[in-house]
């Protein structure tokens, strides 16, 4: 804030001399910048990798609090900056703008990151936005994949010079004849619908309604754009011979029903549609599968006969040395329905929705069969080999459009409304009305029957929770039903932060899915390379290096142990305990993380392993280094 000369000014003003040196004059402006400036009070909730860095930079080594910008405040309503950390998805985006709406005006944006910018690797993706300055006003923005604590601190300060150059005679919140209108609210429908691009969707709807009619040409005269043909992947071949073991257990449990229910491929049961319930109720009760842990699909799109496959692994609880039984089911593009087991193995719950949801395949008998990743009103199953999201360019990385040539052209120009969307060109937009399906969930409690026995009468309440409550961490909902103040049933609600991690994968080649393993678990960088590395090794029966092996076990010891330290301080601040031990768990982190920026370049997202080895040897000095630093993480955990 500029303070004038006092005496000059006192001496102007007539003020006594007494009181000369306790007077200070300034303008209006600085006074009122430099009170908004230095008092930023931003909202508590993350989305993705981001997120993490956002809460590091207001811990003790950063220490955000000293740019007065981090009394986080838990509601919108108390909150005049807004960090957008991380990964934006379609399904959360009308929950940012919900919450901007419901902040005060003075309010502000930061953009932290590459995805919350533009997307970042998740561009692409068919749940993920082009930028979430398409939907609220951002003002500054933070470059980074994630940025570090110290460029996010920048942009902090980048924001207070904004507000100390604004003036209170021409900031809009002030002006008296144009009230300050709400944002639309953003439609989760076919896509993710802008109510401000309403009469331009339409438009575009119409234009390829008349030119589905009218195939030769369009209206500038020129041949319409062909249709794309996916072209089918090469279905996969394997021996199928059963080992010895496999075709043993499938005549004995043919036997058992009396009926050929059950083939064996290889050392896997192939088990008919018709008799999947049957012999799942055998495997469970007579051969003791008590758990189903693992419900996955697959799509052999161009193989003969039936084109989808769902992958079953069951284990054995009460007889744990035995081996693991998997088994499968198919089913037809013309006919994708099979039974579900939740009747046997309420584990299959969630992952028989995810199935239906990116694949499209029906459990008939699902007590909830609702997409779970995405929302009921969404066009398409994303994990079929022959769907193609708004930005699709090709089938296979690199694209054409990038190499070799080395010059392409930004995929939002190519889409008529410049964002990450599509729509059916059949969609009847008057007609239409949206899905409550996501706001209101008290038909699934309803739907289970729940009974609780009560020592007085009270009223059953639904309540919701999250996605962006501080103890959901930001990205997800928990739909709490509550008996008087008894908690009797909980409904998870996901796909906040589904970034379309396997539909990306399918298009790059091995090596270009590295980077994307540090973001599954962004506290686990170094072991997510890993559990990739090592699953890509075996398959190309690859030996890693001795040395190499050492320096992984180095590298991935210090990532488990620090990560579960956070967890502990994260833990402990969802209890009650607010912040310091957080605070010591992150320092902890932090330690390790300098260590992980020598030597890969970056804090959180390495990508530091490689088929066959590492990036980058160690030198004699950090493996001294090392050692002191894992010494001092016992000190953080006491």
């Amino acid at each position: 804030m500029t303070v004038e000369a006092p005496h000059q000014a006192a001496e102007e003003s007539g003020i006594p001399q007494a009181l000369r040196h306790n007077i200070f004059f300034t303008k209006l402006d600085a006074v009122y910048n430099w009170g908004r400036a230095y008092s930023l009070w931003p909202m508590t909730f993350g989305l993705a990798c981001c997120a993490i860095e956002m809460i590091a930079t207001g811990a003790g080594r950063y220490d955000q609090d000293r740019f007065g910008a981090a009394l986080f405040r838990a509601t919108p309503r108390q909150s005049d900056l807004m960090i957008v950390s991380g990964t934006v998805t379609k399904k959360m985006v009308p929950q940012i703008v919900r919450l901007y709406n419901q902040m005060p005006e003075p309010k502000y944006v930061i953009s932290m990151g590459a995805c919350a910018s533009g997307g970042g690797p998740f561009k692409e993706g068919y749940n993920v936005v082009s930028g979430i300055d398409k939907y609220i006003p951002v003002d500054v923005y933070v470059p980074g994949c994630p940025p570090t604590p110290q460029a996010l601190l920048n942009g902090i300060i980048t924001l207070q010079k904004k507000i100390q150059s604004q003036s209170i005679f021409t900031v809009p919140w002030y002006r008296q004849n144009e009230p300050m209108a709400a944002i639309p609210v953003p439609i989760l429908g076919p896509d993710i619908i802008d109510p401000r691009q309403l009469p331009l969707i339409k438009e575009e709807l119409e234009k390829q309604r008349r030119a589905a009619n009218q195939p030769e040409e369009d209206e500038a005269g020129e041949k319409p754009r062909p249709k794309r043909v996916v072209k089918p992947p090469k279905v996969p071949e394997w021996d199928t011979t059963p080992t010895e073991a496999a075709g043993a257990l499938a005549a004995a449990i043919n036997e058992a029903l009396g009926a050929a229910a059950v083939t064996a491929e290889a050392d896997t049961l192939i088990v008919a549609r018709e008799h999947l319930l049957a012999f799942g109720r055998h495997v469970r009760d007579e051969l003791h599968f008590e758990l189903l842990s693992n419900v996955t699909g697959v799509d052999y799109m161009g193989r003969e006969g039936d084109r989808f496959e769902v992958v079953y692994h069951a284990y054995s609880i009460s007889q744990p040395e035995k081996p693991g039984l998997v088994f499968k089911a198919r089913c037809p593009e013309t006919d994708p329905v099979l039974p579900s087991l939740f009747g046997l193995w309420q584990t299959c719950y969630l992952q028989e929705r995810e199935i239906y949801d990116l694949y499209g395949i029906i459990f008939t008998g699902h007590p909830n069969l609702k997409r779970i990743l995405l929302w009921d009103d969404f066009y398409g199953h994303p994990m079929r080999k022959d769907y193609e999201e708004a930005y699709y360019e090709d089938y296979v990385k690199p694209f054409p459009s990038r190499w070799p040539g080395g010059e392409h052209e930004r995929v939002e120009t190519k889409n008529p409304f410049g964002h990450n969307v599509v729509y059916p060109p059949d969609w009847d937009i008057d007609n239409w009305k949206p899905d409550e399906v996501e706001d209101n969930l008290a038909h699934v409690i309803e739907a289970r029957d729940i009974h609780h026995d009560s020592d007085f009468d009270t009223d059953r309440i639904v309540i919701n929770m999250g996605p962006q409550h501080p103890s959901t961490h930001g990205v997800f909902r928990m739909v709490a039903t509550l008996q008087g103040e008894t908690v009797i049933d909980l409904e998870p609600v996901l796909g906040y932060l589904h970034r379309n991690h396997e539909k990306i994968g399918e298009r790059n080649s091995w090596i270009m899915n590295m980077p994307f393993t540090d973001r599954l678990d962004y506290f686990n960088s170094m072991l997510n390379n890993w559990g990739y590395a090592l699953a890509v090794e075996k398959l190309a029966g690859v030996e890693v290096p001795e040395r190499a092996e050492y320096i992984r076990v180095i590298v991935g010891e210090m990532n488990r142990v620090f990560s579960h330290i956070s967890l502990l301080g994260f833990l402990m601040n969802d209890l009650g305990a607010l912040a310091t031990p957080l605070f010591y768990a992150l320092e902890g982190r932090e330690r390790c993380l300098d260590l992980f920026e020598e030597l890969s370049g970056s804090r959180m997202m390495c990508n530091y392993f490689r088929f066959g080895g590492v990036a980058y040897d160690t030198s004699d000095d950090w493996l001294r280094r090392a050692k002191i630093v894992t010494a001092t993480l016992a000190k953080s955990l006491d």
